[in-house]
């Protein structure tokens, strides 16, 4: 009788409104701040006259190293890639039980690197406001860097709460070489970084959401957090935003601009790997492991 209340207690869980509110504030802040990095970097003339710096002192820079580099970026972020993060992601819910966990963290990816494209085709628009503008056309936000930390976020879904901070370790390596090979090779500028990276963390945040309100998602009582834990995850990113934003403010001021292309990878990379931190915080007092074996694989 009690084996037969229990499984029935967990199998009709409630939804955790702690965990929701403060997934819901944490992608709104999300959608702030992308619009934010926007604003500030792709219509803002002085950001605009950063990022073109940036650009063209990357294409100047020594060349030597750019094959390789290029290689790395086509083979670690190229549809092959992308395909085979599907599956793995898949696999991994599969075999803890988790098929629709396994679909919702793959959605993840694909929500991520499609967002990215429809926002940079559709949505955003760079507008002319540097007469000597780098002519590269709109690419805010990037779809490269968007795949990599969706990739990253939907394996720290789909894995054990005891993996995760060893996937944001490791997976935090790939995700800034990514973020900041595509600023080195020219590719993308800081803010289309600093907004993929945003929009992958907020796609997280409301699949996490849709897992709650289907009861797949439960706060084990020695992991509750206070509902102003949200805003520390957020300040991570937006605390990237505002030292690039310094930066901007900074290199305007001064006419050497010979360090610009790799304090901005620099920063690329750093604030990439600052979304994985946010949300391996978010996601602290979540439970996503199956039924049965919450003692084993507690998030």
């Amino acid at each position: 009788m009690i084996h037969h209340q229990t499984a029935s207690t967990v199998e009709h869980r409630p939804a955790p409104t702690g965990p929701v509110a403060r997934l819901a504030v944490s992608a709104s802040l999300c959608a702030l701040l992308l619009v934010a990095t926007y604003l500030l970097f792709v219509g803002n003339d002085a950001g605009q006259q950063l990022e073109d710096a940036a650009l063209t002192d990357a294409q100047l820079s020594p060349r030597s190293a750019l094959p390789a580099a290029l290689s790395g970026l086509r083979v670690f972020s190229g549809s092959t890639m992308l395909l085979l993060a599907l599956v793995v992601v898949f696999t991994i819910g599969c075999a803890r039980r988790r098929v629709r966990l396994g679909l919702v963290a793959a959605g993840v990816i694909v929500a991520s690197v499609g967002g990215a494209t429809v926002l940079k085709s559709a949505v955003f628009d760079r507008p002319h406001l540097n007469p000597a503008s780098v002519t590269l056309g709109n690419s805010f936000p990037s779809g490269h860097v968007a795949f990599a930390v969706s990739a990253v976020l939907a394996l720290i879904l789909v894995s054990p709460y005891r993996v995760r901070p060893y996937l944001v370790g490791f997976g935090g390596v790939w995700v800034g070489a990514v973020a900041a090979t595509t600023v080195t090779v020219a590719w993308h500028r800081l803010s289309d970084v600093i907004g993929s990276a945003l929009l992958a963390l907020g796609i997280c945040c409301v699949a996490v959401m849709a897992l709650a309100f289907g009861r797949d998602v439960s706060v084990p009582p020695r992991r509750r957090t206070a509902p102003a834990t949200c805003l520390l995850p957020a300040a991570l990113p937006a605390s990237f935003l505002l030292v690039s934003w310094s930066f901007t403010e900074s290199t305007m001021d001064s006419s050497d601009s010979a360090y610009t292309a790799p304090v901005a990878a620099t920063l690329a990379g750093a604030a990439a790997v600052a979304v994985l931190f946010a949300a391996l915080l978010l996601l602290r007092s979540v439970d996503l492991s199956p039924a049965g074996r919450r003692d084993e694989f507690a998030a």
